[in-house]
């Protein structure tokens, strides 16, 4: 999909689940330009259906999957078609690595902002109090970004889950 429809997927997460995703937008735009816009509507009413509490990009991503797979499509041939090759940043695949992989839930410190945003929006919470955080170690960050390096965007994604 191009940008526009980027945008508009994004609104139509805001406008099903009734929640505004703030700061996030970008990171949620960014998330979907590798995939169809068709599928990506498709995935929207379908988790909305099923799902009423406000889903992940995560939740998003994997029913678009299963909706090219069950067409042929990829995101691989969608991004090779547009042009568009996503990438992540390195430390978002050692967190991944570190989470999902290995059961370390300690935060990496680029995950600030998104703490900061997710209180704002959610100031009854306490789980996303910043300096409550347990911190991770820059050596443990290191060894879990150096075996995130050789991870694909999807391969990132199926850690997640």
């Amino acid at each position: 999909m191009n940008e526009e429809q980027a945008w508009e997927t994004v609104l139509a997460v805001e406008q099903t689940w009734r929640i505004e995703l703030g700061e996030e937008r970008r990171t949620w735009a960014e998330a979907m330009l590798p995939f169809n816009s068709l599928s990506a509507a498709a995935a929207i009413l379908k988790v909305g259906d099923r799902q009423r509490d406000r889903p992940t990009i995560g939740d998003i991503r994997r029913v678009i999957i299963e909706i090219e797979a069950a067409q042929g499509l990829t995101a691989e041939t969608e991004q090779q078609e547009a042009g568009y090759v996503w990438e992540l940043e390195s430390w978002i695949k050692g967190w991944a690595v570190g989470r999902y992989k290995h059961g370390d839930m300690r935060v990496f410190p680029e995950q600030r902002r998104g703490y900061d945003s997710l209180q704002t929006y959610n100031s009854g919470f306490r789980t996303y109090i910043w300096p409550e955080q347990e911190k991770m170690p820059e050596e443990e960050m290191a060894k879990y970004t150096a075996e995130g390096l050789r991870l694909s965007v999807d391969a990132v994604f199926g850690l997640i889950g």
